[in-house]
């Protein structure tokens, strides 16, 4: 159809400009004319949602599995896996077992090097004490009175003296006066000890049990 000025008018009159664009063809140059759409692009399928879940169940227990290496999922226990491990022990740990053994016994310190503990050995000798459990006995009464071995050790708060810290009237059971010469303290001092506790390591024990001998 051929449409000439006056009836394009007579058509148009009171119709929108746009409107018009939309229903009359296009010529060439025509600012108006409408750009044709682009061709619809063709929509590939996707899997379905029962495809993306079993999927997703193989990938996530496969995950699982490799990450914690512990028991496979339930689903797995058909392929060998019989039974479960047993679940960790619950509650209150028992009671500790203590043993009955008295505690062992401290080895003396050694005496002090010196002259005192020289000549305290050798009189110790004479009573066959300077060796063996009667030496350590004897050391560990000299370490607990005096802890330096000075002949010369005075208790401010008694009368106590010397290497075996005798009070006074300890030194007249002895039959030794009170002296400050170490032969003649360690003399009464095993003197004392023979007469009281039989031998130096039963005067330890003693003194060990009660804090004094």
């Amino acid at each position: 159809m051929h449409f000439t000025p006056g009836r394009v008018a007579a058509l148009v009159e009171g119709v929108p400009v746009l409107l018009l664009a939309m229903i009359l063809p296009a010529e060439a140059g025509d600012p108006l004319a409408l750009v044709d759409p682009p061709p619809a692009v063709a929509e590939v399928p996707g899997p379905t949602v029962e495809a993306a879940a079993v999927l997703t169940r193989a990938d996530a227990d496969e995950w699982v599995a490799a990450e914690t290496q512990t028991v496979p999922p339930s689903w797995f226990l058909a392929d060998g896996w019989d039974t479960l491990p047993p679940p960790p022990p619950r509650g209150r740990p028992g009671p500790v077992a203590r043993s009955t053994d008295p505690a062992p016994v401290r080895a003396p310190d050694p005496p002090p090097a010196g002259d005192v503990a020289a000549v305290v050995r050798a009189i110790a000798a004479e009573r066959g004490w300077a060796e063996g459990p009667e030496w350590e006995g004897l050391v560990y009464v000299l370490n607990a009175e005096t802890t330096t071995w000075n002949p010369h050790a005075q208790n401010p708060g008694s009368s106590a003296y010397g290497l075996f810290q005798f009070l006074d009237g300890t030194w007249a059971q002895t039959g030794y006066a009170k002296t400050s010469d170490p032969g003649d303290q360690t003399r009464a001092g095993l003197a004392y000890i023979a007469a009281r506790y039989g031998a130096p390591s039963a005067a330890a024990a003693h003194h060990r049990a009660n804090g004094w001998y």
